[in-house]
């Protein structure tokens, strides 16, 4: 008995083997498996649980469904034998973004749940969750990030003694992107509409903040902004971010999408000194891709009618388009309008956090085209070897992370991808855009 449980692999050790596994599964080309038919409108909105067995998609037609690989059909042939096994009618209005699962649980959480929350004043693009089957994190075109727990008494907002409480983040420009990272909960990244990415510090206690960030509390706030991620110490007043993520296996590095400048995604580390722009790799040979449309595709009503190439700077109305009005939901269902919850004129981000330190990136993955829609950005691997983003031409790209070297291209939809998850344990990737039908490669 004692040399067979010598011998028998523990659970630590099983567990690199299988995150070996994935990683060199993840060095063979991808291949279409499944094209999943259901909703009936562009899909903004995939996430995996954390089990892997369910896929979650949501997208225009304000619908979430729930796709598992089941042999009910009984067909041998089908290798990935995706059936969508239950729909939820959401309620939305207008699109959906953001659709996930609460840990522990099975509460979802589809950019609110049916316990509706009306705290934001505008479109909510990003649900975070953390390690609890109560708590989640929103960020909102309205320049909030905003925390609820489904434990506490439920209220209307904006009614008399019944005020929503503040914000984690007040920013004056629209934001469209937020990330945590599970070994670094304390730090959140936040970036939108503005030239500049915010890494702010929770945790509101002075001693380490200076310590650790070279900054003071900011008494005034819920969290104190530690650092700027820009691309160049004084970038284009026209360029905005459309999504951060944080290295879920390191919790330092930091990866952002910028339409303008570049056409790029950027690596920027938080150990990094401030002010100094870090060693280079060399950046891929590809040149960034300016296709705008296949042939054949359609083009989208929300495209502009002609490429922006360059170092010419977009007009002021380039920027990404609100996709809602300023309104809300009544008790009835009934749309009214919102009302502005803070009069008072906010300082202007640029000069507020104008003397938080600034890191620059390590290198980009060039290649794609970021023109039309607001475009996810994401990690791939068990230890996130590979860095993944969509593109106009509805393709998706995949590049190595430590040398930002390209690994391949691969077609993601039939116009443009905007959301690509990676499956927890499998090499799979499942793909959203503009298409109703949702891709798995």
């Amino acid at each position: 008995l004692t040399n067979l449980l010598r011998n028998f692999p523990s659970a630590s050790r099983l567990a690199s083997y299988r995150k070996e596994l994935l990683t060199r599964s993840l060095e063979w080309p991808l291949h279409r498996v499944k094209v999943l038919e259901g909703h009936t409108g562009c899909v903004n909105a995939l996430s995996w649980t954390s089990d892997g067995e369910t896929l979650i998609s949501g997208g225009d037609d304000t619908t979430v469904r729930f796709w598992r690989m089941s042999n009910d059909r009984g067909d041998p042939e089908d290798e990935y034998p995706f059936v969508c096994y239950h729909q939820v009618p959401t309620g939305h209005w207008d699109n959906i973004f953001s659709a996930k699962m609460l840990p522990f649980s099975t509460k979802l959480c589809v950019q609110f749940p049916p316990r509706t929350i009306r705290c934001h004043s505008n479109s909510v693009k990003r649900i975070t969750t953390e390690l609890s089957p109560d708590v989640f994190l929103t960020v909102s075109e309205d320049g909030t990030v905003r925390q609820h727990d489904l434990r506490a008494p439920v209220h209307r907002c904006g009614s008399e003694g019944a005020a929503c409480s503040a914000p984690l983040v007040k920013i004056s420009h629209r934001l469209f992107s937020m990330s945590i990272a599970p070994s670094a909960p304390h730090q959140l990244v936040v970036a939108g509409d503005h030239p500049y990415g915010y890494l702010f510090d929770r945790r509101q206690i002075g001693r380490l903040l200076q310590a650790e960030w070279g900054v003071a509390v900011e008494d005034s706030s819920l969290t104190t902004c530690v650092r700027r991620f820009s691309t160049k110490a004084k970038p284009s007043p026209y360029d905005y971010i459309t999504a951060a993520r944080v290295s879920s296996s390191n919790g330092h590095e930091v990866r952002r999408s910028h339409p303008y400048g570049g056409h790029s995604v950027y690596l920027f580390s938080t150990l990094d000194d401030p002010t100094e722009e870090s060693p280079r790799t060399p950046s891929p040979i590809l040149q960034p891709n300016s296709t705008r449309q296949k042939a054949g595709v359609g083009s989208s009503s929300t495209a502009p009618d002609d490429p922006i190439s360059g170092d010419i700077p977009p007009t002021t109305d380039s920027h990404p388009p609100s996709d809602h009005e300023d309104v809300r939901m009544d008790e009835s269902g009934d749309r009214e309008e919102r009302e502005g919850e803070d009069e008072e004129e906010e300082d202007d981000a640029e000069e507020k956090y104008s003397k938080v330190p600034l890191v620059l990136p390590q290198r980009s993955f060039k290649g794609i085209s970021n023109l039309r829609t607001i475009k996810d950005v994401n990690l791939v691997g068990p230890n996130d070897e590979f860095v993944v983003s969509g593109s106009d031409d509805g393709y998706f790209f995949l590049w190595r992370r430590e040398s930002g070297a390209l690994h391949g291209i691969y077609e993601g939809d039939g116009s443009v991808v905007n959301v690509i998850e990676a499956h927890p344990s499998l090499p799979l990737l499942a793909v959203g855009g503009i298409d109703h039908e949702p891709k798995v490669s």
